[in-house]
Formats: structure tokens, sequence, C-alpha cells
């Protein structure tokens, strides 16, 4: 297995040998090469990333003549993906992630919940964020369920399933973007919109996904095409977790104690503290500062046929990893980059 460190320095070395001596191999190229070249991770619960680009071609042809059919503007396509997140892990080799293996009993801090997000190929409206966990009513969530910054659902294993997403589309997606075209943009309400899809298990079939009498059209990608052009995937649901590990890293590690305490120990002290109610707004926040560039850039592979524009900066590996060392931790920054 290769590392992300030495593809990077490969990248660099290579850059340099052939007259471009400014090249840096930064996460933003390093993502764009993984996606390029089908090296990203599967998905949480749901398609395979084994992809064709020339099946994906014959899509991208489908959908551009979908658009035109339909006088289709960007403001009025949409893309919905889930994603897995594990809220409450810290990088390994940390001092806090090693004292917490050393408790008897306990269990790696692994607490995770699925997360959807939905936007338009204009970056101009998202949706609110789903939250699906395990608990009907999490004891940390009582009394604020009705005002929660994310839509909040429940399963058993905290995946999505065929039910929640049916009631998000009909309760939610639907009355959103109808609300969105018609007051904001004032669009007339029989212009027709796309809602576009993988074909992970939890979506419905398109028979039961019928918005607004069929203004809402739902369009599915071919088999295992995630990796290649669906929006979602090409940067964004990435720069949103960025964004969130960034503020996790702030809010739970300490750099510096004027008491001279075990700054590891404080740590996994604030770790213990921050609960799905933490993780839920910390989220909202970290969807909310995905910028509508890098919501716009995600459709470029799609639309444009060309490598969508991803950059992190601010929150590159090198930066989270800053801030891990600077609060004492012995973490590489491999470590982080694994995360």
């Amino acid at each position: 297995m290769v590392r992300c460190s030495e593809m990077k320095m490969a990248a660099e070395k290579f850059a340099g040998e052939i007259g471009l001596p400014n090249f840096k191999a930064s996460d933003g190229w390093l993502y764009r090469f993984k996606l390029r070249h089908g090296l990203t991770k599967r998905k949480f619960c749901g398609e395979s990333l084994d992809a064709s680009e020339e099946h994906a071609e014959e899509f991208r042809q489908t959908f551009k003549d979908l658009i035109r059919k339909e006088n289709l503007l960007l403001e009025q396509i949409y893309n919905a993906d889930e994603t897995g997140l594990y809220y409450r892990s810290i990088p390994e080799n940390t001092l806090a992630s090693e004292k917490e293996k050393s408790v008897p009993g306990r269990k790696r801090c692994k607490s995770h919940v699925s997360v959807m997000c939905c936007a338009n190929a204009a970056g101009t409206h998202r949706l609110t964020p789903v939250v699906i966990g395990k608990a009907k009513q999490p004891r940390c969530l009582r009394g604020i369920m009705n005002n929660l910054p994310v839509v909040y659902d429940h399963s058993e294993k905290a995946w999505l399933t065929t039910k929640i997403f049916k009631d998000w589309f009909y309760k939610h997606l639907v009355p959103d973007i109808i609300n969105f075209q018609t007051e904001v943009l004032h669009y007339s309400r029989d212009r027709v919109r796309a809602l576009l899809l993988d074909n992970a298990p939890a979506h419905p079939v398109e028979s039961e996904l019928v918005g607004d009498k069929g203004h809402i059209r739902v369009l599915y990608l071919p088999p295992n095409m995630t990796s290649l052009i669906q929006p979602m995937d090409q940067g964004i649901i990435m720069a949103m977790k960025r964004l969130y590990r960034r503020r996790f890293l702030e809010q739970v590690m300490v750099v510096i104690d004027e008491e001279d305490r075990d700054v590891g120990q404080l740590t996994l002290d604030n770790l213990r503290k921050y609960d799905l109610k933490s993780g839920i707004f910390n989220l909202a926040r970290s969807w909310k500062d995905v910028s509508a560039s890098t919501l716009s850039n995600g459709w470029n592979r799609l639309i444009r046929g060309t490598d969508p524009v991803i950059e992190f900066e601010g929150f590159e590996t090198a930066n989270l990893h800053r801030h891990i060392v600077q609060a004492g931790e012995t973490a590489t920054e491999e470590d982080v980059s694994g995360w």
C-alpha cells in the first residue's frame, strides 16, 4: 500500500525532474489524482467504486440531453448523497487515543452517524443536512429535538433506510426546493427540477419519488459511477468532513495548559464530554461553511467534463497535523491523513 505522503513526495520529485519546481502536491491535487484514477475509498454503505469511464461518458450525454430538453438551469439541478461520520474519533497514535485504549473494558471511540447532504449545481442552495443516529431520542438531544440545525432520524445501525429517505424527500426536499425556486429565484412552479441520485440500496425506485406532481424529476446514475461523476463525491463531502474535523480538534484538543497538567488526559476528558449534540452542531456549521464554489465545482466532471477544482486551503492535512503537534501529540501526518 502506498501512503499519501509518499505519493505527494513522488509527485513533487517528478515535477522537479520535468522542470516544474514550484509544483506543490497539495491535498486538493492528491484528491483529484485519486478521483481521476479510481483510488478513492469505498463508499460507506453505498456503491462500490468499480467504474467505467465509457459508461460515465454515456451518462454525461444523457444528462446533457435532459438539461437541453427541459431547459434546466444550474439552480434547478440537485444531487443528494450520504456518508458515514465517526463524529468522536481521533487520529491514531495520539496521547489521548493511547490513553483511551488503556482504559480496561473501554472500546475505542467509534460513535458514528450517517449524514446526507443535498445542494444544487449552482452552489446557491444547500438543504439542511440529514443526520441518522441509532436512538430515536438521544438523551443529549432531549428538549431540543425540534430546534436542531439538522434533520434528525434514526435506524438500528444508524444507516440511511428507504423509509427515512422517502420521509425526507416528501417532507423536506420537495417543499424546500419549491420554496427556494419560487420564493427566492421567482421561477414558475411548473418548471422541471432534477434530483440526481446514485444506486445506493436505501434510495427508493424512481416510481416512489414523484415530487410536486412530477415537476421534481429523479435521475439515477448508472451502477458504480459514484467515484467518477457523482457531484457530492467530487470533493464536496470531503470538504465538509475536513471542516468538521478542524472544529472537532479545536474543541477537543488541549494545546496549552497553564497548570502543566497532562494534556493527553485533558484531551481525553474533553472527548468524553463531546456527545452527539456537539457533533450535530459542529456538522451543521461545517456544512454551512462549505463554499459555494466548492458546491459548484463538484459538478465539473458531470456537466463540464473537467476535473473539479478541489482546494482544502486552511484545512490541509498539514494544517490539522500542525494543530495536533501544538497539543503536544506525536501522531504523524500519515496518521492524520488516514483519520
